[in-house]
């Protein structure tokens, strides 16, 4: 049984060569991520306009992924929208200080539309250092 496993260990090695970039110092993009605080919306149209925020120097740019949305949302690549209930989502991005990407502001927020519940959303700005 130890024979089979240290077969298969080596056969894993062995992909894992297969598989790695040919060039040993190509270079990949630096991802980071940064994540609100789970926001409450805790009553119909209640609203929270999101803070302005500024990818980080290693990764300036927001990511080019666009996350699922709903219908009637405006979010720009690159950030993601989790709702626990309904909800309008209207986030505004654009290029800040040396092309940093930046998102929030005044015109960017997010509206319980959830008649009952209260409603928890979640944001994660997605930043890469690839333009």
């Amino acid at each position: 049984m130890a024979k089979i496993a240290a077969l298969s260990l080596v056969a894993c090695a062995a992909l894992v060569g297969i598989a790695a970039p040919a060039n040993a110092t190509e270079s990949t993009a630096v991802e980071r991520q940064i994540r609100f605080a789970p926001i409450e919306l805790d009553y119909y149209l209640s609203r929270y306009v999101l803070p302005r925020t500024t990818c980080p120097a290693e990764a300036p740019y927001l990511s080019r992924t666009k996350f699922p949305s709903e219908i009637g949302w405006e979010i720009p690549s690159g950030v993601e929208v989790t709702p626990s209930g309904r909800i309008d989502a209207q986030i505004r991005a654009h290029a800040g200080e040396e092309g940093r990407g930046v998102i929030g502001g005044p015109e960017s927020s997010v509206m319980n539309l959830a008649f009952a519940t209260n409603t928890v959303v979640t944001i994660t700005v997605h930043c890469t250092s690839a333009p």
